[in-house]
Parts: structure tokens; C-alpha cells; sequence
């Protein structure tokens, strides 16, 4: 009997191990939920307190019990956001109509935070008080639907460490630009409570003393420097951001907790902020789960510059997306395949194209394989025939060849075509600009008066709240899954009297009225290679298209847009911040 006791006894011993440890991982996401209930039920106490004072307190107390509400907020919008999205974009998402997704023609009126924000600040509306209070009341429905939703909240290690990479994504690329919080102007005393939520989550996995110390610091640089127009948002992400994000990178890795492959553009395994592997490059492909393959590209380099693409054999898709002027044509439209007549909206940069979800100005399509098909076919653009090019194609002995180490086959299908096009426009996405050396951590890649510019882009010149940090196109943070559209209200023509110009953009094929002359927003990478700028190339310069928005888009020039997205306001650039804000554009420019 002692005998075989002490044969089991390392198999007793293993096991108890094992539930031990299993049980303390368990704890572990476990606190966390615990952290997130109490700062829930903080939110809701908040909500109350704001519809509370709407009803009976006077307006100069509105502002306080507004700004207590959004801080509460701050503190559980790691998680809300994540595994609530809906919830999320009602309590705090932008002050626009959308449409249904089912019915383009149903408008949907914004809720929330931004809303009541827009009527709070920078004076208090107090003739809009119902409204208010219709608001802070639908805040605390949303606050009861999460409390609804506790039950059914099932929290996993990788999880947790995802929804924290994500929080620092929102922190830094839309918060510290007031994406959500631009008229109140009180983001750096926000971002201050995200980190201290951040840290309150984080620490039930006993980060290591450079972690904590990194956390720390950061949350001190940003109570020393509360200053919205004057925050230095460039040394923070160098100094502190970027640290962290590879300190929560090496805590995962160290508590051996996996790392999620959900697909998604984002590379939740990257262990360096915006660095080559932070996007996967096919996240918005077809084939999203199949990596491009070396053969695949070589086809799609081959086809790109391949006049046999066209109908008339004389236009091939680098005819008119040239290397050298940043994949455009220096035009401000081109001309049809025939020569006869200008083409519908100026040629776009194909640089970086593969890291957003919808393509073309309008955003019609939304993946690069059918953007693809839809330019050759198109009767002004190509106007070739991808059935009969494959034919063609198929009896190249070159095109052959790289067939069969593609494909396994000597005969190229349509969709062999334009899915080898997708995979080379998929490596077209550099990162090697002296703004991402600058990220990458070499302080001398840019000056100091494009530092200057960079943060007078994400904050006082408000480019980063449509121009998304780092891809700076309209691509949402943190989860960078969708894509905004703007109505900024282009002219006709550069110069007065300015009327609207006719194209009317998405509205052409959604027919909803709030998409009338709204284009998407492009990335500005490479920005100084691709004159003229604008979807009908008005604007010759950098410097006529920041003059444009210093005076409020159209509608500051006088043109009556109703649904226009961009503020109309001035942005009181002077002429030294229009200097240094052009330079910082310049230093988007790959090698």
C-alpha cells in the first residue's frame, strides 16, 4: 500500500498543480470582471447624477456633472467597446446621422455623449435642456443594458490583453486628437483616467517593475502637461506609448497566455507599436486568412505595367499609377482610353490601398480583387474584357510559367488575375517614412518643426479626427474595421465665386441624402507625391488645400451644404503652423 502511494503520489501532485494553476488563471480574469462590475456600477451612479442635475440644478453645474459622467465612462470603455460595440457607439459615438444598414434611405440621429457635448460646450445651451435631458436619460438605459448584459460577459486571459492593446490604440490615435471629445477639449485629463483604468486592469497579472514605472511616468507626463493645443502628442508616443505597448506584449508573452489570430487588420502579436508587422497587409483581401505568396506577387507586378489589360492595348494600370508621382498621374483628371474625354474623379495613390475596407473616392466596392475587376472593364478607364485578357494571358509562355509556380496550372483564371494584382497593391505599404522612423524610436528622423506639425495635426489643426493616426486615412480606431466618409464641401473650381462641385460622391450609388457629396478619406502618406489633391484635383499645392480647411470647407467659403461634416468654424492656423503643418505632411513621404 506505502508502495503504490508513493508511485501516485507525483501524478496526486501534478494534478493538484494543474487545478491550481488553472484556478489561479481563472482568478485572474475573473478580478478583472470584479474591477470592471464596480466601475460599471460607478458609471450608472454617474448617469444618474447627470440626469439628476439636468432636472434640478442650474446650468453652471451642468458642465462638472457632464464631465464626471464621460470620466466614469473612461473607465469602463475597455470593455464596453470591445464586447458591446453597439452600446459603445450609442453612449459616445460621433454627433452624425448614419443609415440603417438594411435601409439606406432610414436615417438614424446620433446618442450620447458627443452629442450632449456639442450643446454643453463651450457654453452651456440652456434652451436645449430637454434635449439634454433626453440624452442623459438614454445613458441610462445604455448604462442598464450593460448591467443587463453581465450575465452572459465571459472574459478570457487573451481577451483581456486584447482589449487593453485596443484601449491604447483608441488613447492615442483618437483620444489625445479629440476624435471623441473635440469641442470640450478635455482629453489629456480623459486619457489620464483610461491609463489609470488601463493600470487598474492590468495589474491583476503582476506586471514587472518597467512596466509599472513606464505606466506611471506616462500618466504623470500627461497631469504635467494638461494643455489640449499645447500637448506634445509625439514624445508621448515615442516615450511612453510605444513602451508600453511592448510591455503589455511581453507580459502576455511571460504569463504564457496566447496571443488571439483572429482575423482583422490589426496584428494583435506585434510587439512593437507601428512597426512592419503591425498591419496584416491582406486584412481587408478576399482571402484574408491566405498570405500572398512571392509567385503571386511577381504575376501581379508582371500584369500591373501589361498593356494587354486594356481594350485597345495602349493604357496598363501604370499608365496612369506611376511610381514616381506616388502611384497617381500628376493629373488633375485623367482622360478616357480613348483620349476623348477627361475620366470621372482624380487617379488615387494605390499606396497603402490594401490597408482600408472600402475602395474608390465613393467607397463603393470592397476588396482590392473587385476594385480591380471594375477598373479594366470599366468603359472609360480600360475598357478591356478580363474573360478574353485571361485567354490572352494563358497562351504567354511567361505568363504560363509563373502560372504553374503560382497556381499549380498553366492557365490563368479571372480571379487568378485579379487576386494576383490584390497581393502586389497588398505590398505596396512601405512604413518607411521619416514620421515612422521618427515612431520607431530614432529622434532624428524629423525636426523639431515637423514635430510641430504633427501635433498641431492631431490637435489644433483637427486633421487627426478624420485622418486617422498612424494610417492618417479614414480608417476608425482602435479596431481600424471601418472606414469614414466626409462631406467637406469641395468647390468646382479654386476660386470664387465657389460653388459645390457636381459630383456627388457616395450619395451615387446609396441614395441616402446624408451622403450627398461625402467622399472617403484618403490617406495622406505620401501626400507630397500625389498633386493635384482633392477627388477632382483642384488644388495644386499643400498649401491651397490647408488653406481650404483653415477657412471651414465649403461651407466656410460660402457654399450652403446642410449635411457638410467638416466644422465650419476657422482654424486660426498662423502662418508658421501652416508652415510646419506642410512639413510634417512632407515627412510622410517613403523612401
Amino acid at each position: 500500500m506505502i508502495r503504490w502511494f508513493f508511485i501516485l503520489l507525483p501524478f496526486l501532485l501534478a494534478t493538484c498543480f494543474m487545478q491550481c494553476t488553472e484556478s489561479s488563471a481563472k482568478e485572474k480574469h475573473e478580478q478583472v470582471k470584479r474591477v470592471y462590475v464596480q466601475q460599471l456600477t460607478a458609471f450608472a451612479q454617474a448617469t444618474d447624477s447627470l440626469t439628476f442635475h439636468l432636472s434640478h440644478s442650474n446650468p453652471a453645474v451642468w458642465q462638472q456633472a457632464f464631465i464626471k459622467a464621460r470620466l466614469a465612462y473612461k473607465r469602463i470603455e475597455i470593455f464596453t467597446d470591445y464586447y458591446y460595440p453597439s452600446t459603445a457607439k450609442a453612449v459616445n459615438g460621433p454627433p452624425v446621422k448614419e443609415v440603417e444598414a438594411d435601409d439606406l434611405t432610414k436615417e438614424v440621429d446620433p446618442t450620447g455623449f458627443q452629442v450632449m457635448e456639442e450643446i454643453l460646450f463651450p457654453e452651456v445651451d440652456s434652451t436645449a435642456k430637454e434635449e439634454l435631458l433626453i440624452q442623459s436619460k438614454i445613458l441610462q438605459s445604455l448604462s442598464q443594458r450593460l448591467r443587463n448584459g453581465l450575465a452572459s460577459l465571459d472574459l478570457s486571459d487573451s481577451h483581456v490583453f486584447d482589449a487593453l492593446r485596443f484601449q491604447l490604440l483608441r488613447l492615442i490615435s483618437l483620444g489625445l486628437a479629440g476624435g471623441d471629445n473635440g469641442i470640450a477639449q478635455n482629453s489629456i485629463a480623459e486619457a489620464v483616467i483610461s491609463l489609470q483604468a488601463f493600470e487598474e486592469y492590468a495589474a491583476q497579472y503582476a506586471p514587472n517593475e518597467a512596466f509599472k514605472k513606464t505606466l506611471a511616468s506616462a500618466k504623470e507626463y500627461l497631469k504635467n502637461n494638461s494643455s489640449f493645443l499645447e500637448f506634445d502628442r509625439a514624445s508621448f508616443l515615442v516615450d511612453y506609448a510605444r513602451p508600453l505597448w511592448n510591455h503589455l506584449y511581453l507580459l502576455q508573452q511571460d504569463r504564457n497566455i496566447p496571443f488571439l489570430k483572429e482575423t482583422g487588420l490589426i496584428n494583435t502579436a506585434s510587439p512593437q507599436l507601428f512597426d512592419s508587422t503591425f498591419f496584416h497587409l491582406n486584412g481587408f483581401s478576399q482571402q484574408s486568412n491566405i498570405k500572398p505568396t512571392a509567385e503571386m506577387i511577381a504575376i501581379g507586378r508582371k500584369l500591373f505595367s501589361d498593356q494587354r489589360l486594356s481594350g485597345n492595348g495602349l493604357r496598363s494600370c501604370a499608365t496612369c499609377h506611376q511610381p514616381g508621382k506616388g502611384y497617381t498621374d500628376g493629373l488633375a483628371k485623367n482622360l478616357s482610353v480613348d483620349g476623348k474625354e477627361a475620366t470621372f474623379r482624380n487617379t488615387p495613390s494605390i499606396l497603402y490601398a490594401s490597408l482600408q475596407p472600402v475602395q474608390f473616392a465613393d467607397g463603393r466596392l470592397s476588396f482590392l480583387e473587385d476594385q480591380a475587376k471594375a477598373v479594366i472593364e470599366n468603359h472609360s478607364e480600360m475598357k478591356g474584357n478580363l474573360s478574353q485578357i485571361a485567354q490572352t494571358l494563358s497562351a504567354d509562355k511567361d505568363y504560363q510559367q509563373l502560372a504553374k509556380a503560382a497556381f499549380n496550372k498553366q492557365q490563368l483564371a479571372e480571379e487568378d488575375i485579379t487576386g494576383s494584382l490584390a497581393a502586389f497593391i497588398q505590398t505596396q505599404a512601405p512604413f518607411t517614412s521619416p514620421f515612422d522612423r521618427y515612431i520607431a524610436g530614432n529622434k532624428k528622423a524629423i525636426d523639431a518643426t515637423v514635430i510641430q506639425g504633427f501635433n498641431l495635426f492631431m490637435g489644433k489643426a483637427k486633421c487627426g479626427t478624420c485622418h486617422f493616426m498612424p494610417l492618417f486615412n479614414g480608417v476608425v480606431p482602435p479596431h481600424f474595421s471601418r472606414m469614414e466618409s466626409e462631406v467637406i464641401g469641395v468647390p468646382k473650381k479654386a476660386n470664387a465665386p465657389f460653388v459645390i462641385d457636381g459630383d456627388e460622391g457616395k450619395y451615387g450609388y446609396t441614395k441616402a441624402a446624408i451622403h450627398r457629396f461625402a467622399f472617403k478619406t484618403p490617406t495622406l502618406r505620401n501626400i507630397a507625391l500625389t498633386a493635384p489633391y482633392m477627388h477632382n484635383g483642384i488644388y495644386q499645392t499643400l498649401e491651397e488645400v490647408i488653406e481650404f480647411y483653415e477657412k471651414g470647407g465649403g461651407a466656410g467659403l460660402g457654399i450652403d451644404l446642410s449635411n457638410q461634416t467638416l466644422p465650419a468654424e476657422p482654424l486660426n492656423l498662423t502662418a508658421a503652423e501652416k508652415k510646419a503643418l506642410v512639413l510634417f505632411l512632407k515627412s510622410l513621404t517613403d523612401r
